[in-house]
């Protein structure tokens, strides 16, 4: 298994570690897999840092998967913007990677709008752009959120699927 690969699972079951750890024991181990010397767990006490638990998908037309489990990252840059990345089954039944920057509006409405751009893995071509408007129900700046995206029909590819993300800020 590559390296980069090993250290984001590592990194993953470390986080989720973290959730159920006290915060101080945690911090620690997240920071000995670190390069940044505790920079990851200083972000997840700020807030900055939140899991996405990919869930399920609907397709108009196809007959295509929708159950779709996953897991990923997501770093607050400054209020509204954000990069992520994770990895999830896919409506063909095989592994997607997945790297993205967002913009979403204010987090202090429980209703609130965003949009994606990024790269994904796993379809027909090796690496494809993606862009995708969503919805996120419950605030950004809550404990924990819900986003339903809307991946537009790609020709020859996929229809309208609309998917539904878990998003749970760590501190």
């Amino acid at each position: 298994m590559d390296s980069g690969v090993k250290k984001f699972f590592l990194t993953a079951l470390l986080t989720l570690q973290s959730l159920f750890a006290t915060q101080g024991n945690a911090q620690q181990q997240i920071a000995a897999v670190s390069p940044h010397k505790g920079k990851i767990a200083q972000d997840i006490s700020a807030g900055k840092v939140s899991l996405v638990f990919e869930t399920v998908s609907y397709h108009i037309g196809g007959g295509y998967n929708n159950i779709n489990p996953g897991i990923g990252f997501e770093y607050r840059l400054r209020d509204r913007f954000h990069v992520g990345a994770g990895i999830y089954r896919n409506s063909m039944e095989v592994p997607s990677v997945y790297a993205l920057a967002g913009i979403e509006t204010s987090g202090k409405k429980r209703i609130g709008f965003g949009a994606e751009a990024g790269i994904i893995t796993g379809y027909n071509e090796s690496i494809i752009p993606a862009a995708m408007p969503y919805l996120r129900l419950g605030s950004r700046n809550g404990r924990l959120n819900a986003k339903i995206d809307m991946l537009p029909p790609v020709p020859d590819l996929t229809p309208l699927v609309f998917t539904c993300q878990l998003r749970l800020r760590l501190r």
